[in-house]
């Protein structure tokens, strides 16, 4: 095994705890558990740092182009389940993806200081998105606890539809 870091304490016990290390492009300070940024510009050099001669347009470019990276940032996360001893219908097990969908997303907001300006939820499943623009308090329990769950760590305007040939999911069953 090569490298290998943890920010577990328990895991880290032996090792250097004040050190930062590079993951996927950025700098992990390991003790404090945060992810950061060099913002350096080591292909400047030290005239124009100091203001001593203004760069070429080369220079500048070659610059803003090294700074320039599409940073983007993806959630993968996956979930099994225990199969029910009563097999549940397709319409209720998207509703169960919708629950879990709204408990990761509270967990991933309370997990972080700078909060989305916006939340998103996409569902393939016309059903699931009709049961949420409804009243909760029709359906049976079964039904009627999910949407009450969904309800109250949501709003209705974030659940959108897409149809199945886009939604990327799909790719993965």
């Amino acid at each position: 095994m090569g490298k290998q870091e943890s920010s577990n304490k328990l895991v880290r016990l032996g090792v250097q705890q004040d050190h930062n290390t590079k993951t996927l492009g950025l700098l992990w300070d390991v003790g404090k558990d945060e992810l950061g940024f060099d913002t350096t510009m080591p292909r400047v050099t030290p005239e124009v740092q100091k203001g001593q001669r203004v760069p070429m347009k080369r220079e500048a470019l070659k610059v803003v182009i090294s700074v320039y990276d599409p940073l983007e940032v993806a959630l993968t996360a996956s979930k099994v389940k225990v199969a029910p001893l009563r097999p549940l219908s397709i319409p209720i097990l998207e509703l169960q993806t919708a629950v879990i969908s709204c408990r990761l997303a509270d967990l991933v907001r309370s997990e972080h200081r700078l909060q989305p300006i916006s939340t998103t939820y996409w569902t393939d499943s016309h059903t699931v998105i009709q049961w949420i623009q409804s009243d909760a308090r029709m359906y049976k329990p079964l039904v009627a606890h999910r949407l009450g769950e969904i309800d109250e760590r949501t709003k209705i305007d974030e659940w959108k539809w897409l149809p199945s040939t886009l939604n990327v999911v799909e790719d993965a069953t």
